[in-house]
């Protein structure tokens, strides 16, 4: 009797799972496309969401993280040729993450004006990307050439991995031309699983730095589309790339990695600074945004040299990639309002590093806190965590938290290496978990751009561009 009772109720979940997946934009119900079949005694929905992925594959970072790097993906596009994502550097990227069995997915990609794809009905009430583009974002065009177009196929017709024929298919069907920086990608079965499931629909914003600035992704999407995302369009494009990088030949996946690595073994919580998000001037943003990646370098390269001075085994780690990364923090061209700020974190750098010097020669100290360089240095970067908070109050929560950076610790009492998994509390990279259906038909973003017609993504006033 308990087996029976048991059986149906999993009968029951998996029945309106399969429901509530396939609510439309208008709220009403729609059938399953028959394309769609239920595999493995799991229907389509169910195995996206506990589908394991095979980590050694995927980037070191997913999914993608606002004010980091984004992931350089090495995937093959709609003309079967492998494509790697950092050859567009330079220029802004418009990234979609994209289920092909998306009805938001569908209307983005224009299917009012070209007619659905393998029979989804698309959302009512949202026009394509081309469409909203000019609207929203100062009259550029998503034609312009200096923007790139990637829509990122993350789940197939039957939710399982798109293959280089269905990119090939999709991009014919909603006439996407590569020659005109229109590029659509196939992802692997190594991205199937909740964190990509997640990201669908929506669009991130990447600046000509390979920064990911603004992330309008997914059930409850970080950054508005229509009064964040798409108005940043035309700023990025005026900002010129920087010509020298902090991390200029560091692969970006294995920077990520070390940087987070070095926070777990400090430990401190860590956040990104939201550059798309920040309310300060464009030139302090962007000062903002390189001085926290140099302060991040920096606590890799003092992590991993204490950890070498407490164990004297390995490979001793140069001095000289330190000094590179204080170098390039005077080389920044500093804001006027943040110049104390500046001299405060270069200053701290400077004794941080000729500590780590003099401990070479002796040993690292059993009370670090009270060594006088320690001391000096950390009264330093405190003091700018306060000056940064007194200077931007209207900063939102989120990048008052990354301000704190500055005045992370030196290390813990236990000195954790910097490999070790323990667990630090952070705001990137959480999962949610409980949805039972592509976000676009579930909850509106909260904000007043956007009206709850069974649909986040529906635009309000979407004619008339208010």
């Amino acid at each position: 009797m308990k087996t029976k009772i048991v059986v149906l109720a999993l009968v029951w979940m998996v029945f309106l799972g399969v429901v509530a997946w396939r609510v439309a934009g208008s709220g009403t119900i729609e059938p399953l496309p028959r394309g769609v079949r239920c595999a493995d005694g799991q229907c389509p929905l169910e195995a996206a969401a506990v589908t394991p992925a095979q980590l050694g594959r995927l980037p070191a970072v997913w999914p993608p993280r606002v004010g980091e790097p984004y992931p350089d993906l090495e995937l093959v596009d709609q003309t079967g040729q492998l494509v790697r994502l950092s050859t567009f550097k330079g220029s802004v990227l418009l990234i979609e993450p994209v289920g092909m069995n998306c009805p938001a997915c569908q209307s983005f990609a224009g299917a009012h004006r070209v007619g659905s794809y393998e029979r989804i009905q698309p959302q009512g009430g949202l026009p394509s990307i081309e469409e909203l583009v000019p609207q929203y974002a100062r009259g550029v065009s998503l034609s312009d050439d200096r923007i790139v177009y990637v829509q990122l196929l993350l789940y197939s017709m039957t939710m399982g991995a798109p293959t280089p024929e269905d990119a090939r298919k999709w991009a014919r069907h909603f006439r996407a031309d590569r020659a005109k920086n229109h590029i659509v990608l196939a992802g692997t079965q190594e991205f199937i699983g909740r964190a990509s499931y997640d990201m669908i629909p929506g669009f991130q914003l990447v600046d000509r730095d390979f920064i990911l600035q603004v992330d309008a992704t997914g059930h409850r999407p970080r950054h508005n589309l229509f009064t964040q995302l798409l108005p940043a369009i035309p700023r990025l494009l005026e900002e010129r790339p920087t010509k020298t990088s902090a991390v200029e030949g560091t692969p970006s996946a294995d920077r990520s990695a070390a940087v987070e690595r070095a926070y777990r073994a400090i430990p401190h919580r860590r956040t990104v600074f939201d550059g798309g998000a920040a309310t300060m001037s464009s030139v302090e943003r962007d000062y903002l945004r390189q001085m926290f990646e140099l302060v991040d370098l920096g606590i890799v390269e003092r992590v991993e040299t204490l950890g070498w001075l407490r164990s004297r085994g390995g490979t001793e780690p140069s001095v000289e990639s330190y000094d590179q990364v204080v170098r390039q923090l005077d080389a920044l061209s500093v804001p006027p309002r943040l110049a104390s700020v500046h001299r405060l974190v270069s200053e701290a750098m400077v004794e941080q590093r000729a500590a780590l010097v003099e401990w070479r020669k002796t040993a690292v100290p059993a009370n670090l806190p009270s060594h006088p360089l320690v001391a000096s240095s950390s009264g330093k970067l405190r003091q700018a965590y306060g000056e940064l908070l007194a200077l931007f109050p209207r900063e939102n929560e989120h990048n008052k938290a990354a301000f704190s950076t500055t005045s992370a610790r030196w290390t813990s009492s236990r000195a954790r290496s910097p490999g070790s998994t323990a667990r630090t509390p952070g705001s990137a990279g959480r999962v949610a978990r409980g949805r039972r259906s592509w976000p676009g038909s579930a909850q509106p973003a909260r904000s007043p751009a956007c009206f709850m017609s069974g649909s986040t993504w529906a635009p309000k006033n979407s004619r008339s561009g208010r």
